[in-house]
């Protein structure tokens, strides 16, 4: 009975690791920081191809990008960046699905915030997200409901909560320094 358990045991072991192929063979703290620098190397690489210094393909990939998302191809560095802080961060991260949905509405969201402040800078994609919230609601309404999606993707991405510490520092980034108050550094 007992040779039939340990020979039970080894094929479900061996089954899973085939079926999770090589990533499966490895630790998570290894996988994240793995999938941390990738996201570091693609913050990288889009910002060298907004500057036309990633070679054809990163050229091409930015012409292509710059015309469907407008200054919002800004947006992908910022994304890929997010990301890799998000990867180092957590004790434990995988990339599921609703995790991608999060990174879709900041991005799509993203898009349409720079469509509504910066008119027609949003690319086709901002255009697309922006127009009719401009149609449909006033120009605060629409920015409101778009900084909302942003504020909730980013607590997706980052799996986090919001507490009074999370407002007090909003709070003190954008609040008033007091006379005699020195800089923080």
């Amino acid at each position: 009975m007992a040779k039939k358990n340990k020979k039970e045991i080894k094929e479900t072991s061996d089954k899973k690791s085939n079926r999770d192929g090589v990533l499966g063979q490895i630790g998570n703290e290894t996988k994240q920081a793995i999938f941390a620098i990738v996201f570091f190397a693609m913050t990288i690489l889009s910002i060298l191809a907004y500057f036309h210094k990633s070679g054809i393909v990163g050229n091409k990939t930015y012409d292509i990008l710059e015309k469907l998302l407008g200054v919002g191809y800004l947006l992908i560095p910022l994304l890929f960046l997010l990301l890799g802080i998000s990867f180092i961060k957590a004790k434990q991260r995988n990339l599921g699905w609703l995790k991608i949905a999060g990174i879709i509405i900041f991005f799509v969201s993203g898009l349409g915030v720079i469509g509504i402040i910066w008119n027609q800078k949003g690319g086709v994609i901002g255009n697309v997200i922006s127009s009719p919230l401009m149609k449909l609601f006033d120009f605060y309404t629409s920015l409101l409901i778009l900084i909302a999606l942003i504020t909730i993707s980013s607590l997706i991405i980052f799996e986090t909560k919001l507490d009074t510490n999370s407002f007090l520092a909003i709070a003190r980034i954008f609040g008033k320094k007091k006379e005699g108050e020195d800089a923080e550094v």
